[in-house]
């Protein structure tokens, strides 16, 4: 009987912290959605908190057996939301870790276009179907539905990253390469001024 009981238990724990996953994500894109105005700014060091959300997830990336490359000058300060900045990061880390199933993340600097600045975040894995790419950034989209589910994905990571770009003033876009990978094309600008 005890064993079935830290069974249950331990299911218990792990659907709860599922679904706090949930909620803290659905509460931040209704900040993003809704509350913009309300979102503090303030200037942010975006090549430092790269390098933080690198070192934060260390562990899960020399799990996964990747190698991951950091191609950033010393400092890129923006007017910005240094909590969402680091969410959009470590977003982007951790689908990389989970289901790419690749060897090696670039993060690289493009330099500067019409007052953004251009980042792109690389993978050699196994890239996502043609017809996916345009709809990966929506809302509980899913690739491969039963396998995000067993990951203990919500859903919501890469919208996120999009809104999060968006309150930035920029633009995201992904795209297959060859041979074999995924690539997201980043810019971005300044948080706007309060209201």
């Amino acid at each position: 009987a005890a064993p079935k009981r830290e069974d249950f238990i331990s299911r218990c724990y792990a659907n709860c912290q599922r679904l706090k996953s949930l909620l803290d994500d659905v509460s931040t894109l209704t900040r993003l959605d809704d509350g913009s105005g309300m979102i503090d700014a303030a200037p942010v060091d975006v090549c430092l908190v790269i390098r933080d959300a690198v070192y934060q997830k260390e562990p899960d990336i020399e799990q996964a057996g990747l190698h991951v490359v950091v191609n950033l000058p010393e400092r890129i300060v923006i007017r910005g939301n240094e909590m969402l900045l680091s969410m959009m990061f470590t977003n982007l880390i951790t689908n990389a870790v989970k289901y790419s199933s690749g060897t090696k993340v670039e993060i690289a600097y493009g330099g500067e276009r019409d007052g953004r600045h251009c980042f792109t975040f690389s993978d050699d894995g196994v890239g996502v179907p043609d017809d996916a790419v345009d709809h990966i950034f929506e809302r509980f989209f899913r690739v491969d539905k039963g396998r995000s589910r067993r990951l203990g994905g919500t859903g919501l990571g890469l919208s996120i990253v999009r809104n999060t770009v968006r309150f930035h003033g920029g633009e995201i876009k992904a795209r297959n390469i060859k041979p074999h990978g995924l690539e997201f094309d980043i810019t971005i600008g300044n948080a706007p001024e309060e209201r």
